[in-house]
Order: structure tokens, then C-alpha cells, then sequence
């Protein structure tokens, strides 16, 4: 993993009270739900950037594009994204 992704990931975690296998959790401290999620930040930021409207699971391709660029190990990129 790129070292300043997981220096992010580390510091979301010390910055976490509850001891969810999650990363990212709402104000309740429950896993973001998708479509809130996409609601009330994806489709508004996307606006308020002027970029034509895609899908948050489009950032998947994004996410093992950048990461396979930067020289990380296919295996590992694989299991981030759930593929057998």
C-alpha cells in the first residue's frame, strides 16, 4: 500500500472510539451507508466540482488503476477490491 494511504488509513483509525472493523463510520458510529452517502456528499461534490456525473463505483477502477501505477503488488489490489 502507497505509505501516505496508509498513514491515513492508520490515523482514521486512532482517530476511531469505537473498535469497528470499519473505517469510516457516520455520527452514530454505524459503516456509512451508500446511499446517504451519495445523497448528501458524492452528488453534491461532484456539482459543486463541475465534473459530469459518475458513479461512486466508478472510483473503483480509479482506486486499482492508481494503485497498480504506483507498483503494488496485483495480489494485493485483487483482495482490496473483492475479486477471486
Amino acid at each position: 500500500m502507497l505509505p501516505v494511504v496508509e498513514e491515513a488509513l492508520r490515523e482514521q483509525r486512532r482517530q476511531n472510539p469505537t473498535k469497528s472493523p470499519y473505517v469510516f463510520l457516520n455520527n452514530d458510529g454505524n459503516p456509512l451507508d451508500c446511499e446517504t452517502l451519495q445523497k448528501t456528499t458524492w452528488t453534491p461534490g461532484l456539482k459543486r466540482a463541475a465534473l459530469e456525473y459518475r458513479l461512486m463505483y466508478h472510483t473503483r477502477h480509479s482506486f486499482a488503476t492508481l494503485m497498480l501505477s504506483a507498483g503494488e503488488n496485483m495480489r494485493w489490489v485483487q483482495q482490496m477490491m473483492g475479486h477471486a
